[in-house]
């Protein structure tokens, strides 16, 4: 009887040793934490938001924010985008792998270095950063485009009457 019991806990063992390993693989593809939130940041439309910036890797990504909640890749292409729903951002990472766009959505609460934010009104836009570019009708959404030749550009996407989503995007070097 006492030998059968060495058997199961020696299996037993085997197991749990085994599991642990499978852990660390894990581990390993996305760092361990404490990741930023970056919910409240400053948007820098020719840098990024906060200490999220245009060019950074997959990697430096997954090391600051943690694992997305849902993560997207380009069929046919090797862009990819992560989607970090309670910040309310969209990392869009081009075929080389590095940040190209930040979308922000309905919850995030930070604002751009002029003050804008989601929720602010057309007019907020229009005081804050002038006259857009383009400005362009999709659906009940109208969008003022702004964009910095060389140095990316921002969108703001304006739904009965205050910003419902923006997006920027950077040159990256």
């Amino acid at each position: 009887m006492r030998k059968r019991t060495l058997s199961w806990l020696g299996i037993f063992m085997v197991l749990l040793l085994s599991a642990e390993g499978c852990s660390k693989s894990k581990e390993e593809a996305i760092p361990p934490g404490p990741y930023k939130n970056l919910n409240t940041s400053t948007v820098n439309v020719t840098n990024g938001v906060g200490p999220l910036k245009f060019g950074m890797t997959k990697k430096e990504v997954l090391q600051l924010l943690g694992p997305p909640d849902l993560e997207n890749k380009e069929a046919g292409s090797k862009a990819m985008s992560f989607y970090y729903k309670n910040q309310g951002i969209r990392v869009g990472m081009d075929p080389k792998g590095r940040v190209a766009t930040i979308i922000l959505d309905k919850n995030f609460r930070g604002k751009t270095i002029h003050g804008v934010g989601i929720g602010s009104r057309k007019e907020d836009v229009l005081k804050a950063y002038g006259k857009p570019t383009q400005t362009r009708q999709m659906f009940n959404v109208e969008v003022l485009e702004y964009h910095q030749i060389g140095k990316g550009g921002v969108s703001f996407f304006i739904k009965n009457g205050k910003v419902h989503e923006i997006i920027i995007g950077g040159i990256v070097r």
